[in-house]
């Protein structure tokens, strides 16, 4: 098996002026599907959010011009005069054609010698936000925000570089974390660190002899999607998705990786064991216009574990979710460390700013979590919360 591993250091309407700002709350919907549109980016020549998971957003802004863009759609301009509170996107449609990649090597000895041009091998700093996630059998058991600056040591490795903890330096300036800490059958479930989280988001190789590449160019465009799936004689794992390539200059645009193990072996750990039953890995990457260069812009990842005991006398379900978004890439702002990268997130602690996380609107929170907010604050709750919010 050859593979080539890419490792990169990847509502109610509101309008009206208010010192001059315009302000507008709204939702997303794909106009085929009727269904809202995670991670579109809301945003002009100043300003910038996105939606989240029920296809919300908030946005203000002095300027009046707004865009709404999400790879695999069409890009809509508006002034905030011409917005409604529920907005369709249409799909970009592909060419009619599409064929099966036989020379994989070439396709990637091509994205490889752009490398140097399309990535940063530098240090950098930027901004960034991460939403943290879990459900345990459906229902939202934890909630964690984190806001603060980030110093990356690279966004590209090549093979002589060692990916280690302290490539990255965090700076927490907020933070709200509210949740269970064990479940009825004293399980705790682990969050990745900082540390496994980033570099997790950061390794794309999903290509070699054991995938069939198929090529699906865009209409009226310089993208291509390249659709992966694993052989279906593969005894271990089941692995497929795509990359958005810019075929003018040969950058990876984004990346989706969806790994389903088959009948996969549990892991013991004390009184429990457990197994991991999916793996989501999304990636979008944008270029930031004065360095040209491209950076992570918004990275998910999903995974659902599998927990019971040695006796079977249980068996529970864990779906993890955590979300990045990065903006203010390749700030000059100094970084100073104040968390560490290898604890896990839901035990770091931060004091909570009630002013700054009723006023954020870079992603919003969904029905299901404000109504899990209030109900964790409500007290005598039936398991030991952990949480900083203070009301």
């Amino acid at each position: 098996m050859s593979h080539w591993n890419l490792i990169l250091g990847f509502f109610v309407f509101t309008g009206g002026l208010c010192n001059a700002q315009n302000s507008f709350e709204g939702v997303l919907f794909d106009v085929d599907e009727k269904k809202p549109i995670e991670f579109v980016a809301v945003y002009n020549g100043k300003d910038y959010t996105m939606s989240n998971a029920d296809g919300r957003y908030a946005f203000s802004s002095s300027l009046d011009t707004l865009v709404f863009y999400r790879l695999g759609y069409k890009r809509l301009r508006k002034s905030f005069a011409t917005l409604t509170d529920t907005l369709y996107l249409e799909k970009a449609p592909y060419e009619l054609e599409e064929v099966v990649v036989t020379n994989v090597k070439n396709l990637w000895q091509k994205v490889k010698d752009s490398i140097t041009n399309n990535y940063l091998f530098a240090p950098y700093k930027e901004k960034f936000f991460l939403r943290a996630m879990l459900k345990y059998n459906g229902t939202l058991v934890r909630l964690q925000d984190i806001e603060g600056k980030l110093a990356r040591k690279t966004l590209l490795y090549n093979q002589k570089m060692e990916l280690t903890p302290k490539d990255f330096i965090f700076e927490f300036t907020n933070m709200r974390k509210t949740g269970v800490v064990r479940d009825e059958h004293k399980v705790y479930y682990r969050f990745p660190t900082l540390y496994g989280l980033f570099s997790s988001f950061i390794r794309l190789n999903a290509t070699g002899d054991d995938f069939t590449l198929t090529e699906k160019p865009y209409e009226n465009t310089e993208k291509v999607r390249y659709q992966f799936v694993s052989n279906p004689d593969h005894p271990v794992v089941r692995i497929e998705g795509y990359y958005v390539i810019n075929t003018a200059n040969n950058a990876i645009e984004e990346f989706h990786q969806i790994s389903a193990p088959k009948n996969p072996p549990y892991s013991e750990e004390k009184h429990i064991k457990f197994r991991t039953l999916r793996y989501e890995l999304t990636v979008l990457f944008a270029k930031d216009t004065v360095k040209n260069k491209y950076y992570m812009k918004t990275a998910k990842r999903n995974t659902v574990v599998e927990i019971s005991d040695k006796k079977n006398t249980f068996t529970q379900r864990y779906d993890s979710s955590f979300i990045l978004d990065t903006s203010d890439s390749f700030i000059a702002d100094p970084v100073k460390k104040n968390r560490s990268a290898v604890k896990d997130i839901f035990k770091l602690k931060f004091p909570y700013d009630a002013d700054y996380w009723d006023g954020q609107n870079t992603l919003l929170l969904t029905d299901e979590m404000e109504a899990f907010i209030q109900n964790m604050g409500k007290g005598n709750q039936e398991f030991k919360v952990r949480t900083n919010i203070k009301n």
